[in-house]
């Protein structure tokens, strides 16, 4: 599967989506929180070559990915990219850069 990335940054919240920490240390954090994120939405996370890592749910703002894959395996250092849906609004998409 493999995944295209276009953003989408026009209309209200996706564009304010803060990812912290950023990069992420897998040996020092505990986990990744997406912070603003519009109402209910889901952060699906991909490498950059496009193929699913993660998806993660968000509710009240805030979702959290602890960098782990669906089958719960630490995933490797590198750049990830990441996308914000919520129902009625445009999709945001990022990066962020996993480190040792």
């Amino acid at each position: 599967v493999s995944v295209s990335f276009a953003v989408e940054e026009t209309g209200p919240a996706p564009r304010d989506v803060i990812v912290d920490p950023n990069p992420f240390s897998l040996s020092r954090d505990v986990r990744v929180l997406f912070r603003r994120l519009p109402g209910v939405a889901t952060v699906s996370l991909f490498t950059i070559a496009g193929e699913p890592v993660r998806v993660v749910t968000g509710a009240y703002g805030v979702a959290e990915w602890d960098g782990r894959n669906e089958q719960g395996t630490r995933v490797t250092p590198a750049v990830y990219r990441f996308v914000v849906q919520s129902p009625g609004l445009p999709r945001f998409v990022g990066r962020i850069r996993l480190d040792r």
